[in-house]
């Protein structure tokens, strides 16, 4: 149902991965490569403030690398955000 879905995010290599999903791993492109799976969560977007806000850890993949979600590249739909670490709030 829909309202499993939650808003996460996957460091894959040097990019954030983000979505709404269920499951992590669906983020993850078919041919994954595991060594470069750097964790991930959940967040939220301050579109005022042009941040994205994560938080938490993945039960498949742990919890995220905080100094490469830092430098990691983001989608392009998201130019401009930057990164910061919180909470659900």
């Amino acid at each position: 149902m829909w309202s499993d879905l939650k808003n996460k995010f996957m460091i894959y290599g040097d990019k954030i991965l983000i979505g709404r999903v269920r499951y992590h791993k669906e983020l993850l492109p078919v041919d994954i490569d595991y060594s470069i799976v750097h964790g991930g969560g959940e967040f939220r977007l301050n579109k005022e403030a042009k941040e994205i806000v994560i938080w938490g850890s993945s039960f498949d993949f742990g919890d995220f690398n905080r100094e490469l979600a830092l430098t990691a590249d983001l989608p392009k739909k998201f130019e401009g955000y930057r990164v910061v670490f919180g909470d659900p709030a």
